[in-house]
């Protein structure tokens, strides 16, 4: 049975902010303090950032430490994705920091073939956090392609599945409208932008409706109320329920590793 929480509000603001990632360092911070600030006076209670590629992988707690000096005073959750640097390894973590503290993170599990030279797969499991606006659940970038991820961080809870990514041919739209439906669950897909990466953020509700999106290649923030009690109703129509009318016996398939 879930824990009870005492949520600020039922109904928490969240923002997905789709940024092009800049080589120069200062000119990253600067993006994401100009960003986070914004949404704050628009009183957003969720501020999540897209996935990343393999920059500033020694300079990953110099982000952190920004956004936890700028959150200290607000009652915000800020998620972002970094390179973790966790001797000997790196990894690509996302980093749920609520007013000035790292609540918990998130290390990708399933990498992508050009990260796998670069990068250890994530050793963390697949958590769901509470925080002060519901339970959140996290999987980064091509994750989103793998239906048990959503499911497990469902079944674990969350009312809220964060995805940052950086798809380049919008496959993330269907896709985040589809992880949605198939749960009853929010989710929030922050996509980055840049020559090749098509940006089109997006918050699907739990029956599959595009929310809120953003445009294209184009730096912004776009946000959504999202009714929690919405992502806790898992009823289709009375009595039909997308989690306990599951068979489990019936997909022994699926843990089991296929040649």
């Amino acid at each position: 049975t879930k824990e009870k929480i005492n949520s600020k509000t039922p109904n928490p603001l969240t923002a997905v902010v789709q940024i092009e990632f800049d080589e120069d360092f200062k000119k990253y911070l600067q993006k994401i303090e100009f960003f986070i600030k914004n949404l704050l006076e628009q009183e957003a209670n969720i501020v999540i950032f897209s996935e990343n590629y393999f920059v500033f992988p020694e300079r990953g707690e110099e982000i952190i430490d920004k956004i936890k000096n700028i959150t200290k005073d607000n009652q915000v959750i800020c998620v972002i994705t970094i390179i973790e640097k966790s001797a000997p390894s790196y990894y690509k973590t996302t980093f749920l920091i609520e007013s000035g503290r790292v609540l918990g993170k998130y290390r990708k599990t399933h990498l992508e073939n050009e990260e796998k030279n670069l990068l250890a797969p994530g050793d963390l499991g697949l958590p769901v956090f509470k925080t002060s606006y519901g339970y959140i659940g996290i999987m980064i970038g091509y994750e989103g392609l793998f239906p048990e991820i959503s499911r497990i961080l469902t079944l674990k809870g969350a009312d809220i599945i964060i995805w940052p990514s950086k798809f380049t041919d919008d496959k993330q739209i269907n896709i985040c409208r589809s992880r949605s439906a198939e749960n009853k669950v929010f989710v929030a897909c922050s996509n980055s932008i840049s020559r090749k990466i098509s940006g089109h953020s997006l918050i699907s509700s739990p029956s599959g409706n595009i929310l809120t999106s953003c445009l294209g290649k184009t730096e912004q923030a776009s946000l959504s109320s999202l009714c929690l009690q919405l992502s806790r109703n898992k009823n289709i129509v009375p009595h039909t329920n997308t989690i306990l009318n599951r068979k489990p016996k019936t997909y022994k398939i699926l843990i089991q590793q296929i040649k």
